[in-house]
């Protein structure tokens, strides 16, 4: 028996998103990526497009902490990739409270 696993809208916002950098890295996710591609028209594309930028960067800043080899250098990356984390959270609970689903929640703030 299947179980069905039930994701908030900011959830597949989300998802949608990262699924849809991984692609366009090269990463071969079509499959993944085709049910959410029809599930996110549902959902305004503002929180679409504020979602895939701050991923964006947090892809990029995660690339940079993993090459970089200066540990204050990591210290700095990683401080901007928790305030995108708190960016993406505020975007999802933007989501959350448009369309309903469970607040996100860091134990960091």
């Amino acid at each position: 028996m299947r179980s069905k696993i039930i994701s908030s809208p900011a959830e597949v916002i989300d998802r949608y998103t990262i699924l849809l950098l991984k692609y366009q890295n090269g990463i071969n996710v079509e499959k993944e990526l085709a049910p959410y591609l029809e599930a996110v028209v549902d959902y305004a594309e503002m929180y679409s497009d504020r979602l895939y930028d701050i991923n964006s960067r947090m892809w990029e800043l995660e690339d940079r902490i993993t090459e970089e080899g200066n540990l204050k250098k990591v210290g700095a990356l990683y401080m901007q990739l928790r305030d995108l984390t708190l960016q993406r959270m505020e975007v999802k609970n933007e989501i959350t409270k448009k369309y309903g689903g469970f607040k996100e929640k860091k134990n960091f703030i």
